[in-house]
């Protein structure tokens, strides 16, 4: 059987004009996940990243936990980045359509990030529903084909033993997750706000098919003096 390491990125850079970057705490992450899987396998025969900052970045400094041991190069591939929220907050409410704007439309909001969440939530519906598809840059069952393709692609390439590990995001994830356990897509939306930063999914190929041997796995930031580590954007 070969295996695939799913690894979300670091804490990103939320709220910032640029969210496509990993914060400091989020380069400490990436280097914390780093030692937790050189201690738990070996070297991967392959490395993909999305084409994503924060998929590099967090590759970079996780990758370094090897050594000279990684032999593979890194593959990057468009197939595994995020869904794009900001279209589809914009989409849903043009006050939404940029960091800027958005952070203007909370200003003023009692709570901001119960808000901004309950206008997510509504936003991201409304792109999953398919009554919209004209609205955005990528429709939802596009989002489905791009990452179901990079993992078909990937599965194909693997040899019986061999091992590869995919730096990504929590949408490619909640994903691939969702079609091993045949859950719907509310409980995928579910699933993707559970998954921290620098959390590892485990899917083992068997005849080609995938399943899914470990979700959201992330005892490198468990205790109570490594709280700070669990985060979730």
């Amino acid at each position: 059987m070969a295996v695939i390491y799913l690894v979300r990125h670091g804490q990103a850079s939320f709220g910032k004009d640029n969210y496509d970057e990993l914060s400091e705490l989020g380069h400490q992450q990436a280097e914390m996940v780093g030692h937790s899987l050189a201690a738990k396998t070996r070297a991967p025969n392959v490395v993909i990243t999305g084409t994503m900052l924060r998929h590099k970045q967090t590759a970079d400094k996780a990758l370094q936990a090897f050594g000279d041991g990684i032999g593979a190069s890194t593959i990057s591939s468009p197939d595994w980045n995020e869904y794009d929220h900001q279209a589809i907050l914009g989409a849903f409410d043009a006050r939404l359509a940029t960091p800027a704007s958005t952070k203007q439309y909370l200003a003023d909001a009692t709570n901001p990030k119960q808000q901004f969440m309950l206008m997510f939530e509504s936003a991201i519906a409304r792109w999953m529903s398919g009554e919209f598809d004209g609205d955005y840059p990528e429709s939802w069952s596009a989002f489905k084909q791009r990452v179901h393709g990079g993992l078909n692609t990937l599965s194909e390439q693997l040899q019986s033993q061999q091992k590869a590990f995919v730096f990504t995001s929590g949408g490619p994830i909640s994903l691939i997750s969702q079609a091993c356990l045949g859950v719907n897509d509310t409980e995928l939306m579910r699933m993707n706000r559970t998954l921290v930063n620098c959390g590892i999914t485990k899917i083992v190929l068997s005849k080609g098919k995938p399943y899914l041997a470990s979700l959201n796995e992330h005892t490198a930031f468990e205790g109570d003096d490594l709280r700070e580590f669990l985060t979730y954007t």
